[in-house]
């Protein structure tokens, strides 16, 4: 491939000596969009991306069109492009969107975005349209000049208070430990293997993002070897919660914490943090074989109504 040129939608790569449309199928791509050829000769190769449009990219992506050449005899594919080709820079941005969208907290309304590529762009990895943090899902009503998502539904410490909006599960988040090597040990499953650390003052968290807060029902720790190591739980190990400012007690392990699962509930008055720390003042006060946080990650906001900007992610920006 010697060159290309971008008309509307439709990329013409040029070059010498393209194999027969007889022997082989083709393809013209752009990063991870593609379409079959609508024109095919031995020095020309056209390809038609008015369908959903042509993807966004900067000039530091460095990125080129290719051709993807599929022997029909075998599916071997055989490339064809040149990196001494200026990068194809596509960088409009969207024209409109829709405006004063207002749904239920359980979602299902469709949100527009209208721009040229659009569509393709928020197929790329990690282009995404946010709203109040949550993907807006891309509907097959988008196409290349605007692209439709379907409104997800919105946890809020109100709305799941209130109308159970988002079902509890098994609560993921961002762990982090006074060992880090250590830290994976409580989430891999591996009942014998447990958190090691041998000092005092030992601790884990488990972090969510900023606006969100995680609504516990119950909290699980696996506890494997309380009679042969005479680990010090009892009095020192405690649940603490992040409230904005500072670290405040949920609770404590006594006298009844045993050997297995040990499972803490709330029914009521659930809490609500940003950040948990499991912590012990005592070496070993931390020798957990596995921690589980129940519940579900909400919006950290009580009000009976909420207001957000979508965020539009190309590239890495929004």
């Amino acid at each position: 491939m010697t060159s290309y040129s971008l008309t509307g939608d439709v990329l013409t790569l040029t070059g010498t000596n393209f194999p027969a449309d007889t022997d082989y199928t083709a393809t013209v791509n752009f990063k991870t969009a593609f379409v079959y050829v609508i024109s095919w000769t031995s020095t020309s190769i056209v390809g038609d991306f008015s369908t959903k449009g042509l993807p966004f990219a900067n000039s530091s992506e460095n990125k080129v069109p290719f051709i993807r050449f599929t022997r029909k005899s075998d599916g071997v594919d055989f490339l064809s492009y040149s990196t001494g080709l200026t990068p194809l820079q596509i960088t409009s941005v969207p024209t409109s969107s829709s405006a004063g969208v207002t749904s239920s907290f359980a979602g299902g309304l469709s949100y527009e975005i209208s721009g040229p590529g659009i569509t393709a762009s928020l197929l790329e990895p990690n282009n995404r349209v946010e709203v109040c943090g949550n993907i807006c899902k891309l509907d097959i009503q988008s196409d290349n000049t605007k692209a439709v998502c379907i409104l997800p539904p919105l946890s809020t410490t109100y709305s799941a208070a209130n109308f159970e909006i988002g079902g509890a599960g098994l609560i993921q988040g961002k762990w982090s430990g006074s060992v880090p090597l250590e830290v994976p040990k409580i989430t891999d499953g591996v009942w014998p293997s447990e958190y090691n650390d041998p000092n005092a003052n030992c601790w884990l968290e488990i972090d969510f993002p900023d606006t969100q807060v995680a609504v516990l029902d119950n909290v699980k720790v696996l506890i494997n070897n309380l009679n042969t190591l005479k680990t010090p739980f009892a009095g020192v190990t405690k649940l603490q919660g992040w409230d904005g400012a500072q670290y405040v007690d949920i609770l404590t392990l006594d006298a009844t914490i045993h050997e297995g699962w040990n499972t803490f509930e709330w029914t009521s008055n659930k809490p609500a943090y940003q950040k948990y720390k499991w912590s012990g003042a005592t070496a070993g006060a931390c020798r957990f074989g596995e921690v589980k946080f129940h519940g579900i990650v909400a919006v950290d906001d009580n009000n009976s109504s909420i207001q957000c900007t979508p965020k539009l992610w190309l590239g890495g920006v929004s």
